[in-house]
C-alpha cells in the first residue's frame, strides 16, 4: 500500500489511517529530523542561502564548496573530491568521463541505472561477469576495462559484498562504485566504502554517490585521484550545471560530533535488532549494516496491522517480485526495535 504524506517521515509517519512506526526510507543517521542538525542548517540557510545556482566555473564562489570537498577527501581517504547537483549528476558525470576513454565498459550485477546509459546492461551474474572480464583481458591487454557496480546491493545475497570484487584482476580493472547507501554510515569518520576498494588496488578508482542519504543533504559527490576529477571538473556538464546546496555542505563540515554519535547509536540499534530477531536467516543483510532484505508479499500488511510500516516496491520494475527493506535507524527507539523484532518472531515462527 502506497502513502501520500504531509510531513517528513522519522521515526513515525502519520497517516488518515493513524500514526505508524516507520521502519524504511534511507535516513540512517536520523539527521533529516534532527533538531541539532536542523538548528546549524538553519544558521547556515541564513548565511548561504538556499542554494547558490551559479556555474562553479564563475568567478564568485562560496567557500563551503572548496571546503566541503576538502572534507569529503579527507574523511573517505580520496585524493580529491568533487561536490555537484545529485547523485545521478555524479553518475552520469563519470559515466560520461570513461566513456570518452579508449575503455571497455562492464556492468556489474544490480548496478544502479543512474551509473548507465541507454545501451548499458548489467552482466546476469557475478560468474559471468569474471569470466567475460578475464576473457576480454586475455584478448584485449592495451585497452582497460571499466567494472561499474554498486557498493551495497540490495537485490544480492548480501548487500555488502565487496569481497567479489577480490575475485577479479583488480590490478588491470579500472572501477566506479555508487557508495550511496554506505557513504556517512561505513568506515572511518563515516568515509564508506573508497579506502576499502582502494586497498584492492585497482588500476584506477572512482567512487560517486549520493549525499542525501547517510549525509541528509541535497547533492552528489565523487571522489578519485585528482588526474582524474581535474579533468570531469572542467567537463562541460560539470560547469554548466548547478551546484548542490552550500548550507548544507557547511552544516556537515560542522557537525562531526553529531554525526559520530548518530553511527555510534544506528550500531547500536542495529545490534539490538539482530540479537533479538530469531529468523535472520529468512533476510539478505550483513553485519553491522542496518538493511534487512526479504521478497514477502504478506509482510508488510501484517506489519502494517501492527502499527508499523516498511519499505516495499516491485524493484526493478513493476514486473519484478515485491521487494521489502527493513531499514533500522538512529532515531528509532529501544522498544521500537524489540517490538519490530518480536512481531517478526511471531510472523515466522
Amino acid at each position: 500500500m502506497g502513502y501520500e504524506i504531509d510531513h517528513f517521515p522519522g521515526r513515525t509517519l502519520v497517516t488518515d489511517k493513524g500514526e505508524y512506526i516507520y521502519f524504511g526510507g534511507t535516513a540512517y543517521l536520523g539527521l533529516q529530523t534532527h533538531p541539532e542538525f536542523l538548528e546549524r542548517y538553519q544558521k547556515n540557510l541564513e548565511v548561504y542561502g538556499t542554494t547558490y545556482a551559479a556555474s562553479r566555473h564563475s568567478n564568485v564562489q562560496l567557500n563551503p564548496f572548496e571546503r566541503g570537498e576538502q572534507w569529503l577527501a579527507g574523511i573517505t581517504g580520496a585524493e580529491k573530491a568533487l561536490y555537484v547537483s545529485s547523485g545521478f549528476a555524479a553518475c552520469q558525470l563519470v559515466r560520461k568521463y570513461m566513456g570518452m576513454q579508449d575503455y571497455k565498459m562492464f556492468f556489474a550485477p544490480h548496478t544502479h541505472a543512474a551509473l548507465r546509459l541507454p545501451g548499458d546492461e548489467n552482466v546476469a551474474d557475478w560468474f559471468l561477469l569474471r569470466k567475460e572480464l578475464v576473457g576480454y583481458l586475455d584478448k584485449h591487454q592495451d585497452v582497460t576495462p571499466v567494472l561499474f557496480v554498486d557498493t551495497v546491493d540490495f537485490a544480492g545475497e548480501k548487500p555488502l559484498q565487496l569481497d567479489l570484487l577480490k575475485t577479479l584482476p583488480l590490478e588491470k580493472i579500472s572501477l566506479v562504485a555508487d557508495d550511496s547507501h554506505a557513504i556517512g554510515i561505513t568506515g572511518q569518520q563515516g568515509g564508506g566504502s573508497y579506502s576499502t576498494l582502494k586497498s584492492l588496488e585497482p588500476k584506477h578508482l572512482v567512487v560517486v554517490g549520493s549525499m542525501g542519504k547517510g549525509f541528509a543533504i541535497g547533492g552528489g559527490f565523487l571522489l578519485g585521484e585528482a588526474k582524474d576529477l581535474l579533468k570531469i571538473e572542467q567537463d562541460p556538464w560539470f560547469g554548466g550545471s548547478g551546484p548542490g546546496t552550500p548550507a548544507g555542505l557547511m552544516t556537515l563540515i560542522e557537525s562531526a560530533e553529531l554525526l559520530e554519535a548518530q553511527r555510534k547509536q544506528l550500531m547500536a540499534n542495529t545490534e539490538l535488532f539482530v540479537h533479538a530477531c530469531k529468523y535472520l536467516d529468512r533476510f539478505s543483510w550483513s553485519e553491522g549494516y542496518p538493511c534487512f532484505t526479504v521478497s514477502d508479499n504478506d509482510l508488510p500488511g501484517y506489519l502494517e496491522n501492527r502499527g508499523m510500516v516498511i519499505t516495499n516496491f516491485h524493484y526493478p520494475n513493476a514486473n519484478s517480485p515485491l521487494m521489502c527493506r527493513i531499514v533500522i535507524s538512529a532515531f528509532h527507539t529501544e522498544n521500537d526495535i524489540l517490538r519490530l523484532a518480536t512481531t517478526l518472531n511471531d510472523y515466522y515462527k
